[in-house]
């Protein structure tokens, strides 16, 4: 089911309009615009808290009465067409609800005001694309002069509804009767020793506008304090996780928040900068914990310059502590987020620096050279490129397979 918010909009020329849904928030700054995801903006919104849902199985799409354009407009028709496939692609066929939950829209009507819809015209700089959107029961309408506000109604009502989703409930007992479900598959399916069950940056927005999860965290004496919450969830999946026999390997702030874990948990060091990251280090293992670091080497940073470096200099073992903690220290991780990142800029922004991660983690503790280093890797990263792979250069260079030999 998609959900929005009743509301309605007037736009002028190609403009847009808005919807009440909220962004996702995050924790970077974008705390979510109160237009949702709408683009461009409209110039004259007007909308109230009443939502309604839509379902691909009862939805429908029509010409009003009164309309000038009627099924032989194929512009319009065709744009219907495409409406389900923009709005429904993803929504499973499913019956539709009867409980009389929510309210669902059972459509959207089309009118085209004006004598000449312009159905066999082309647009031209004059072309007027101004359109009213109000969505309301019975149905939402969708009035324009022409065609062509309504083509853009049309793309912008696409955007009103979006999949609501949210981080589990951590109240619910059938919560954890889908996890148990959940992890049992896992292990049967995947044969690794340990599966990573996150626990970090954990926005409890959602959790805090639940006035069912206020009433239970004042229950078990929780407060304000929603870390408190976020442990008890944890500690019940850990609990799931250990009749699986699987380990585990949580983010540090699991942790950090004095979760009650198993002695062989793996904690997984990612915050801060050198000196935080060696700190927590000396925490967890002076814990007794092992634990691998990934704070140094998130490839998805960059800078100006010859960054391998000190991806190369970063040495996991490098903090205050016995030679006992030391060996609780069992290696690093490389990681890329993919914010910034996708199929066009992946591997030469991976490659040749998650080499330099490798070698450090890879080879003899006392191998510290980096003009050394960058002999050797320049080297190498001529061979993944003859190979196919696309890794970046160093710095200014050439490969000799690139001129064949000449």
């Amino acid at each position: 089911m998609l959900t929005f918010a009743l509301w309605s909009l007037i736009a002028t020329a190609s403009q847009g309009f808005r919807y009440s849904g909220g962004g996702e928030a995050r924790d970077d700054g974008d705390a979510g615009s109160q237009y949702g995801a709408l683009w461009p903006l409209p110039q004259k919104v007007r909308f109230s808290a009443l939502s309604f849902t839509l379902s691909g199985s009862g939805f429908t799409v029509a010409d009003a009465d009164g309309s000038s354009a009627g099924a032989a407009c194929s512009l319009l028709q065709n744009a219907y067409r495409r409406y389900y496939e923009d709005v429904f692609r993803h929504e499973r066929r499913k019956p539709r609800r009867t409980d009389g939950a929510e309210a669902e829209l059972p459509g959207l009507r089309v009118w085209i005001t004006s004598n000449d819809p312009e159905c066999d015209a082309y647009p031209g700089a004059t072309s007027d694309e101004s359109y009213e959107l109000s969505v309301d029961r019975p149905y939402a309408v969708l009035k324009a002069p022409k065609v062509w506000g309504a083509l853009r109604g049309r793309a912008h009502f696409c955007k009103i509804p979006s999949g609501t989703f949210g981080p589990v409930n951590p109240m619910l007992n059938t919560t954890y009767d889908f996890m148990n479900l959940f992890f049992k598959e896992i292990s049967t399916v995947f044969p690794d020793p340990y599966v990573h069950l996150g626990g970090d940056e954990v926005d409890f927005s959602c959790w805090k506008s639940n006035p069912d999860i206020t009433k239970f965290m004042d229950e078990h004496s929780f407060g304000q304090d929603y870390t408190k919450l976020e442990s008890f969830y944890i500690q019940k999946l850990l609990d799931i996780v250990t009749t699986t026999q699987k380990g585990y390997m949580i983010w540090q702030e699991v942790f950090d928040n004095g979760v009650k874990l198993k002695p062989d948990t793996l904690i997984h060091v990612w915050k801060g900068n050198q000196q935080q990251y060696q700190n927590e280090m000396a925490k967890v293992t002076s814990s007794g914990y092992k634990t691998l670091l990934s704070t140094p080497w998130y490839l998805n940073r960059i800078s100006y310059g010859q960054d391998w470096i000190n991806f190369y200099k970063a040495d996991p073992q490098d903090f205050t502590g016995t030679d006992v903690q030391k060996k609780l220290v069992i290696g690093g991780e490389a990681c890329m987020w993919g914010e910034y990142v996708d199929s066009t800029n992946l591997m030469p922004r991976l490659w040749p620096r998650a080499s330099a991660v490798g070698e450090r983690l890879w080879s003899a503790k006392e191998v510290t050279d980096v003009n050394d280093a960058y002999s050797r890797l320049s080297k190498h990263r001529c061979r993944m490129v003859e190979r196919g792979i696309q890794a970046q250069p160093l710095f200014s260079s050439y490969c000799r397979h690139e001129y064949k030999g000449i």
